[in-house]
């Protein structure tokens, strides 16, 4: 970290000693039986918390993790991306989406400068691949069914969404006056909000403000204004 120009972001103060014990003793003492969702941002022991959620995890009833993840080593002993992805996808969930803005650094050579920068962590999203899989584990009711189509739509994946819809109604969890109506939902079209068709008019400002005094940024530009985020 020292080789990066925000470095003294991560000086020790002091170090302050904590109890800890494993999620899955946590939940079971706190009579919590079922868990749909888990969000770890930790810097760098994800992993060993996830270990320790090894029952919560493989009794199925998890639908989707949305962690942080490292790249290059930040923390000492630290787990990086690719032992993390490969735990999780031993626990059957599989990568959905990294999250931007990505986690990028600039080293002290160019301290200040507008370039581009390491990425040295993100925040990724796993999902259960339920019609993937070879079929549905656990009890499931139509609530639940509800739960996790609404956990696929909220973080945009409606496509997969409707994958689910039909799942749960092949599995006779949904009857078909519930499908007809989460389907025509997910489907409907939606009007843009007025926070972001502002957002639209501000970037197509900047584009043209930006276009007209830096002829080589067109291309950066046009591939903003042709971009659907805010």
């Amino acid at each position: 970290l020292d080789r990066f120009s925000d470095a003294d972001a991560f000086f020790i103060e002091r170090s302050v000693p904590v109890a800890c014990d494993t999620l899955d003793r946590v939940l079971k003492n706190s009579h919590h039986n079922h868990v749909d969702f888990i969000k770890l941002d930790t810097q760098g022991s994800e992993l060993a918390i996830l270990k320790g959620a090894g029952g919560t995890l493989s009794a199925g009833g998890v639908f989707g993790i949305k962690i942080e993840l490292e790249f290059s080593g930040m923390y000492q002993e630290q787990p990086l991306f690719g032992e993390v992805d490969g735990f999780l996808r031993d626990q059957g969930f599989t990568l959905f989406d990294i999250k931007e803005p990505l986690g990028r650094k600039v080293r002290k050579t160019l301290a200040g400068a507008h370039t581009r920068g390491q990425v040295l962590w993100a925040h990724a999203l796993y999902l259960r691949d339920l019609p993937g899989e070879a079929g549905l584990s656990g009890e499931w009711d139509a609530a639940r069914a509800a739960q996790v189509i609404a956990l696929a739509e909220v973080y945009g994946f409606a496509d997969f969404a409707l994958e689910l819809v039909e799942l749960f109604r092949q599995q006779a969890v949904l009857d078909a006056t519930s499908q007809e109506r989460i389907c025509a939902c997910l489907t409907s079209v939606r009007e843009p909000s007025p926070e972001r068709l502002f957002m639209r008019e501000v970037r197509s400002a900047a584009g043209r403000f930006l276009s007209q005094r830096s002829p080589g940024m067109r291309r950066w530009v046009a591939k903003m204004l042709s971009s659907d985020r805010t």
